[in-house]
């Protein structure tokens, strides 16, 4: 009876074992879902937006990622996906989240974590809500990690600047590839710990808090080291070295330029924005620290309820210190702008005295107006236009005339040319002599008139015989005082008038015949 009522307690209880384990789910395998599903979105949505980044910089994408329905796409299918497998691993045996078979106790009845002050806190009742948690901190962290290694890049031609594009390009490629592998090393850091920990083996929390499962540190190494020998090889010169003598291409140039991102490792680690990127390794040790906080923090969130599990860092809360916005400071340059200027210009008049200046309408050149406007780039020389004064030209005023020619003929003893200062025949004996003007010259202008008994009479030695000829009277040069009208060495009109001649011309003559 005894050994009876011995089997039947022991069907007893192996009835309420199988019971209870059918009623709610694998617990160790709901926690190896959330971690697996949870780093495996991150990775995911990394890679999409390192392609789709990678498009953009070649010029295949023209809208920004956020705008490329088809990244989108690939992004909300990632997103369902995590969801839909955490709920099928966490949701008991019917598959249901929230009838009471759920194995995900350690979420239910919480909130989500959060990233960086910048949301992700939406209450989480069942294993419904652990998939949107995870989702929304990894978009947030990868958004961020993308931005670092992608976002100032500036535009390089793959052809004339091959080595530049090539630089650029292997940084966010190897940087996307470290955050994939330090993901995956870390979700399996985590689950051997909760296997081992289900085993009653002894465990210790994953980096960065503990070695974890042993295996990650090395893992993580060996993933940063190649991706700094990675952008080091395409960007460190013909040595393939990060900060040598040869290096050629330079922060600027690359785009990436600054501090680092202000975001501290969780647990004491680096502070990322105490990195000044001046050099090229500068530029290599902000996105490992970079990438290692966010990976850090996405790896965390999802270990919520695993053994040793650290709680979620502040580190990982946290706000980010506000970032310095540019402001565009206004630039002054100068626009040409056509304007009529009245220009004085010299015009002769027939009055005796110097030049008359009058107002004269002519086309000036553009004048530069200073018009102040907002410009990105630095000032740009503007070429003005100088407007020099006007040159006056001075005509010499009428004054004495400079020469006079007359022409004769006498048969007598005297040759006399009869010259009163005005027009008229000769006295001598012989035809009358006729005054010829100077040809070509304008204004024409009669000589002053000399009184006739002050006009000199050349004589001829008597018994000598002066055939016809020709006789040229030429007056002297005027004097200086007459030719004060003429033009000044700096080519301004003199204003002094033109003096009248205080003395007779000395008329010469030249006679021609035989003696």
């Amino acid at each position: 009876m005894c050994r009876r009522l011995s089997v039947c307690f022991v069907v007893v209880v192996l009835i309420s074992s199988v019971s209870s384990r059918t009623a709610h789910a694998d617990p160790v395998k709901c926690l190896a879902g959330i971690g697996k599903n949870g780093a495996a979105f991150a990775q995911a949505k990394m890679k999409i937006l390192q392609k789709c980044e990678e498009g953009r910089f070649k010029g295949k994408i023209t809208t920004t990622c956020q705008g490329d329905q088809k990244t989108q796409d690939a992004i909300t299918k990632a997103q369902s996906k995590t969801a839909a497998a955490i709920a099928k691993t966490c949701a008991g045996k019917d598959k249901t989240c929230g009838t009471g078979d759920d194995d995900s106790t350690a979420w239910d009845a919480s909130t989500c974590q959060g990233f960086e002050a910048q949301g992700c806190t939406s209450a989480v009742t069942n294993c419904n809500d652990i998939g949107p948690c995870l989702t929304c901190i990894g978009e947030k962290a990868v958004d961020q990690a993308i931005n670092v290694y992608y976002g100032g890049l500036q535009h390089s031609d793959p052809k004339t600047q091959k080595d530049l594009n090539k630089c650029q390009l292997a940084i966010g490629k190897s940087a996307a590839a470290f955050f994939a592998a330090k993901s995956k090393a870390l979700q399996k850091c985590w689950d051997t710990v909760n296997k081992n920990a289900a085993k009653g083996e002894s465990v210790e929390a994953c980096p960065p808090f503990g070695l974890g499962d042993g295996k990650a540190v090395d893992a993580i190494n060996k993933a940063a080291s190649k991706k700094d020998a990675t952008i080091c090889k395409a960007c460190g010169g013909k040595d393939k070295l990060c900060n040598t003598a040869d290096d050629v291409i330079t922060p600027a140039d690359i785009g990436i330029t600054g501090q680092c991102l202000p975001v501290t490792i969780p647990n004491g680690g680096t502070a990322c924005g105490s990195i000044t990127m001046a050099t090229l390794q500068d530029i290599v040790n902000c996105i490992d620290c970079v990438t290692e906080f966010k990976a850090d923090c996405i790896a965390i969130a999802a270990a919520r309820g695993f053994p040793q599990d650290p709680g979620y860092p502040t580190e990982c809360a946290a706000a980010l210190p506000p970032t310095p916005t540019p402001t565009s400071t206004p630039v002054l340059s100068a626009t040409a702008t056509t304007t009529g200027v009245v220009t004085p210009t010299a015009t002769q008049t027939v009055s005796g005295g110097g030049p008359t200046t009058t107002a004269t309408q002519t086309a000036a050149g553009p004048t530069a107006t200073v018009t102040a406007t907002h410009t990105a780039s630095a000032p740009t020389a503007t070429a003005t236009q100088t407007v020099s004064a006007p040159t006056t030209t001075a005509t010499p005023a009428p004054g004495c005339p400079t020469r006079i020619t007359f022409t004769g003929t006498s048969t007598g003893a005297v040759l006399d040319s009869g010259w009163t200062g005005a027009a008229g025949s000769a006295t001598s004996s012989g035809p009358s002599t006729t005054s010829r003007p100077t040809p070509a010259r304008s204004p024409t202008i009669a000589a002053p008139a000399i009184p006739a008994s002050s006009a000199r009479r050349p004589r001829i030695a008597a018994g000598r015989t002066v055939s016809p000829g020709a006789m040229t009277a030429r007056l002297a040069r005027p004097p200086r005082s007459a030719r004060a009208g003429a033009a000044s060495p700096r080519g301004h009109a003199s204003t002094t008038s033109a003096r009248t001649c205080r003395s007779p011309p000395v008329a010469s003559r030249r006679a021609s015949g035989t003696r």
